[in-house]
């Protein structure tokens, strides 16, 4: 049985915010679209949940998925994806680069107040 099996039969008021958040996700997987968009999807899940939502993510792109993340929790995207966009405060581009170039300069980093 997998962990959203057991939250079909649930009234959503009596369901966690992680619930709900795993409940949401995996009605847009039902639709198999081409394109998946995330906006902080790290949140308000535990642990193991984040976990198994790093892997699904990993996997999804494997599979062909295109996906689009707003997040500030880098700790548990890492290795998710290739590239990041950042934005500044004034929503315009400021970088567009590797993952990893962009996480790794920490001198960018804390002159945009990202860390």
């Amino acid at each position: 049985m997998h962990i959203i099996d057991k939250l079909k039969d649930e009234h959503p008021y009596n369901l966690s915010g992680g619930e709900k958040k795993r409940v949401a996700i995996a009605s847009v997987l039902a639709m198999n679209p081409e394109v998946i968009t995330l906006d902080e999807p790290m949140n308000g899940i535990d642990p193991k949940g984040k976990k198994f939502l790093k892997e699904l993510l990993i996997d999804l792109n494997k599979s062909g998925k295109t996906i689009i993340c707003a997040t500030h929790d880098f700790e548990y995207i890492e290795g998710v994806f290739d590239r990041a966009i950042v934005f500044s405060q004034e929503h315009k581009i400021i970088r567009d680069d590797k993952y990893g170039n962009v996480i790794n300069d920490l001198d960018f980093l804390r002159k945009y107040n990202i860390i």
